[in-house]
């Protein structure tokens, strides 16, 4: 008697029921059960607590889980890194993420924005879970709001139905849901669009649902320690597979597939921030602990300041109320006389204002035109002091003016000659300032003092002084004044001995946000990236706009460097949080090259220069971060100049060679295919690396023609292979993306070339990478096709290291995939490099491709790949790169071999 099988048991977490959900996702198990024959799979689904139970009791064998428990099992038992993500189907769309939606009820005032969520009862089925809590907690975080209080907090459990039943019945004001949910509910009429509102929504690219925060990949699925490495990557290969061997238990279940894993680091990063498990220890010590420790002194303390608070407010009244009768009676103490109303009536006509007071500093008169220009009323002025600290209420200001106002004054009355007149800024009863001209002379006893406007010519001058040294968007100081300040800051360091810095800033990504949602908006992010520039500086630093995206910081007067460390930090910091635009978010960060002076340059330009290269260093190294300029940038900065410069004459000067690699088919041994590849033999510098030379060529151009004397002369030697070896050799030419851009022309170029040497398309298969399908315009989609109308081949070069998917290259014609090394060379010790590779060839074979395998060093890697059903290899396993004389002796051996 046979004896049974031991079940695979598969955990799922339920979205809806537990019943539902076990109805969903039962046809996978059948479909796991027809592809793995000896296998008896068995799917359990639990509510999340449910699952995390199980998960810790060893019941189950695999589990497909949220990202959220997957850390958090990760943490706690080791379960191992996933096997696969789920690619989900919402409305009709892949969706490999998720996000969280925060919406309320239309019965009350409509929540507009994050903020308006404070003091709101929130329901949520639970803290633990991460597309109905963490997600939307997170988002609050991020936009400067505190985590929602757990007494704003509804707990409705699972199902996530519950949660949309409490906000509609009024028992919560907003709800916290995972993204999807409100839209299947009103596919099953079980939801009116028009009773709810989204808050904080999200319009993300290519995503169907409406979403509140940024999106997450979706579910992982994953082996627990104890399940065999080998029933592990079957089970993998099956799920990768699943889309194209068994489309009906994809529809039946409702997603599109699985894909490679996804990276779920951002997952932890926002549970480490939150505080929740496995990252939730809590604090030593804490406000609250203080205020339960002092609550009386805090409380009396309290008291007191509330007693000085009213006493001076007590005081405040009392000191205006004694203003305001003094006013009155110096008013009535100080008539005009008939004398002093001729001259009123003089000057009333006047153009200028005028005010003129006595000895004892009364202003016993103004004019209309006065009032006109400066919106005070006699009664508002009563003495000079009075219109002292009403026109000039900066005290340093008035302080310099009236001093050098009242010794002038003093002056003219000795000699009785006129005041000496000036040009100062009035500030007017409405808050606005005017440029006048300030006057005066005595009268007997009397001061006279006349003002004439001159605010329209000053506002014309400083137009014209703000155009030229100014930005006109973001209003931060231009090129012209950048320099300017730059020097004054070189020369004060110098004079005091204190270093200063200069910080280059490029936004990394502006370009995509300006190109893809408009200049107006870009406009919006430039604006506010300016702000936050100058908000992360003192208010004595320099920040300046170059023009287009690029700003730069001046700071002076330094007292150390570590200043300069922190302000780089915050800069990063503030510039990589999104932007709120119009309706949408931008994102974006920095990066940010820092020169100082007197260490690195003595002198404004080469400062710039030195900065400018510590730039493009942080950029080489992955953006959204900071350089310092040192020696060694500026040597590669010269070494690139010279490289760049003699490039262009290598081609003419024959300086170029073409070196064959063979690529060996698994099955035979034998090789009927090579990779040519170019090399640079420099006179003075010898043998130039290709990752040396060919980034320069692209960012020149050089690379067209460079390209074409590759195919040419890699052809021309093909002929000869094909001639002396084997009639269906086939040469590899690698063409980069700038040749299929710029190169117009050149593939009817190479047809003509091939015909004229009497080669078929055949004889060339063309390597191009994951990077360029991704963004393929038309041009590039239409030379491909005509390569494959010809019958030249093409293979994608380096797979895995981009970011695009099988299903995703099904959409193009190609003949090849070539594995990157990065997944090879770990092939002997890592289990998972096993199982994806595994996978990758399986999933490649299913879908017309051949494979290739880079970069094979080793017998085991052979063996492995053998095993898996790889098609081809290359590496120096077997050969390394060789000049075509050697390449025809290896070739010229195999020929012998045969016979």
């Amino acid at each position: 008697m046979a004896l049974a099988v031991e079940p695979i048991r598969i955990g799922i977490s339920a979205l809806s029921s537990v019943a539902e959900s076990q109805q969903q996702w039962s046809p996978l198990a059948q479909s796991l059960k027809r592809a793995i024959p000896d296998q008896n799979f068995v799917i359990e689904t639990f509510p999340p607590s449910g699952l995390k139970a199980a998960i810790e009791s060893r019941q189950l064998d695999f589990v497909l889980m949220e990202p959220g428990l997957h850390v958090l099992m990760a943490h706690q038992i080791g379960i191992s890194a996933p096997l696969g993500t789920l690619i989900n189907s919402q409305l009709g769309v892949p969706t490999p993420a998720y996000g969280g939606v925060i919406f309320g009820s239309n019965r009350r005032r409509p929540l507009i924005n994050l903020p308006s969520l404070a003091n709101k009862r929130i329901a949520v089925t639970d803290t633990a879970s991460l597309g109905g809590y963490q997600m939307q907690a997170y988002e609050l975080l991020l936009a400067g709001l505190p985590q929602p209080d757990r007494q704003q907090l509804v707990l409705t459990g699972w199902p996530e139905e519950r949660v949309v039943e409490a906000v509609l019945s009024g028992k919560a004001d907003v709800g916290f849901v995972r993204s999807g949910l409100l839209e299947r509910l009103a596919q099953q009429g079980k939801l009116d669009w028009k009773a709810i509102h989204i808050v904080n929504r999200n319009n993300l690219p290519g995503f169907p649902n409406a979403s509140s925060t940024r999106l997450y990949p979706e579910w992982s699925f994953s082996a627990l320690p104890h399940v065999d490495d080998n029933l592990a990557r079957k089970v993998a290969a099956v799920l990768f597979n699943l889309s194209e061997t068994d489309p009906a238990t994809v529809k039946a279940i409702g997603i599109q597939g699985f894909s490679i894993p996804a990276n779920y680091l951002p997952v932890g990063k926002m549970l480490e921030t939150l505080r929740a498990p496995p990252f939730d220890e809590a604090p030593e010590f804490t406000t609250g602990d203080v205020f339960k420790r002092y609550k009386w002194p805090i409380a009396v303390v309290a008291v007191m300041m509330l007693a000085l608070v009213s006493l001076g407010f007590a005081l405040l009244i009392n000191n205006r109320r004694l203003y305001s009768e003094r006013a009155k009676v110096e008013k009535q103490a100080h008539l005009l006389t008939e004398s002093e109303a001729k001259l009123q009536s003089l000057v009333d006509s006047s153009a200028t204002g005028i005010f003129w007071s006595n000895e004892t500093g009364v202003i016993e008169y103004t004019n209309d035109q006065f009032t006109n220009l400066f919106g005070y009323s006699h009664a508002d002025i009563p003495s000079l002091q009075a219109w002292y600290e009403q026109a000039f209420p900066d005290p340093a200001y008035r302080q310099t003016l009236t001093a050098g106002w009242e010794t002038s004054a003093a002056l003219a009355r000795n000699r009785n000659t006129p005041i000496h007149q000036r040009e100062v800024k009035v500030t007017c009863k409405d808050g606005s300032e005017r440029h006048v001209i300030l006057a005066g002379s005595w009268a007997g006893p009397r001061l006279m003092v006349n003002f004439s406007d001159i605010s329209e010519r000053k506002h014309a001058e400083e137009t014209i002084q703000k155009q030229a040294n100014f930005d006109s968007l973001t209003g931060l100081p231009n090129r012209r004044l950048f320099r300017d300040r730059l020097e004054q800051s070189i020369k004060q360091s110098a004079r005091t001995g204190h270093p200063s810095a200069l910080m280059l800033i490029d936004l990394d990504h502006f370009k995509e946000v300006n190109d893809t949602l408009g200049h107006d908006q870009g406009d919006i992010l430039l604006i506010e990236a300016a702000k936050r520039i100058s908000q992360c500086v003192r208010e004595s630093d320099t920040v300046a706009r170059l023009g287009g995206d690029e700003f730069t910081v001046i700071l002076s007067d330094l007292k150390d460097n570590h200043s300069v460390e922190a302000a780089a930090q915050k800069l990063i910091l503030a510039l990589s949080t999104p932007f709120q635009l119009t309706h949408e978010k931008g994102y974006i960060s920095a990066s940010i090259g820092i020169a100082l002076f007197p260490d690195d340059a003595n002198t404004a330009e080469d400062l710039v220069k030195h900065a400018d290269q510590a730039m493009y260093d942080a950029k080489s190294q992955g953006r959204n971060g900071y350089r310092y300029f040192t020696h060694a940038l500026q040597e590669s900065a010269k070494a690139k100049m010279r490289l760049t410069s003699e490039l262009r004459n290598a081609l003419a000067l024959d300086q170029f060679q073409l070196l064959y690699q063979p690529i060996v088919e698994l099955s035979t041994g034998h090789v009927h295919k090579g990779e040519a590849l170019i090399r640079w033999q420099h006179p003075e510098l010898g043998l130039v690396s290709p990752a040396s030379f060919i980034p320069i060529a692209e960012e020149t151009g050089l690379i067209v023609d460079i390209g074409d004397w590759v195919f040419k002369t890699a052809t021309t030697q093909v002929k000869r292979f094909r001639e002396q070896y084997n009639p269906d050799f086939q040469i590899s030419i690698n063409k980069s993306p700038v040749q299929f851009r710029n190169g117009n022309g050149v593939f009817l170029s190479w047809q003509a070339h091939l015909q004229n040497l009497g080669l078929p398309g055949q004889c060339v298969c063309i390597e191009i990478t994951e990077g360029l399908l991704l963004d393929a315009e038309l041009r590039v989609r239409e030379e491909l096709n005509a390569f494959r109308s010809s019958g030249i081949q093409v293979a994608i070069d380096d797979f895995g290291t981009g970011y695009s998917s099988l299903a995703y290259l099904r959409k193009f014609d190609l003949d090849y995939l070539k594995i990157d090394r990065a997944f090879v060379q770990h092939l002997e010790h890592g289990k998972n490099d096993q199982a994806l590779c595994t996978a990758i060839i399986m999933m490649a074979h299913t879908m017309g491709f051949k494979v290739i395998a880079e970069g094979v060093e080793t017998e085991a890697q052979h063996a492995h790949l053998i095993q898996a059903g790889c098609d081809f290899a290359q590496g120096y396993l077997f050969s390394k790169p060789v000049s075509a004389a050697l390449f025809e002796t290896l070739l010229n051996k195999q020929v012998t071999s045969k016979v």
